[in-house]
């Protein structure tokens, strides 16, 4: 899974996140196969849908 970047951060005021980043560049993965990909790694890392983020992190400090 070269297509698939993971990030680990820790934010003073929001906490620790994992981010699971795959990316079909050219159109040859597919969206579903993209979106299979992260809920593999989500369940890896025992994330559960009701835990998913979709904004991002300043988003999340302004709704503070």
């Amino acid at each position: 899974m070269d297509n698939v970047k993971i990030h680990f951060d820790k934010l003073v005021t929001l906490g620790s996140f994992i981010e699971v980043e795959a990316i079909d560049k050219d159109d040859t993965i597919g969206i579903e196969r993209v979106r299979e990909q992260c809920f593999q790694f989500a369940t890896f890392f025992g994330i559960r849908p009701q835990q998913f983020v979709a904004h991002s992190y300043s988003d999340l400090q302004l709704s503070e």
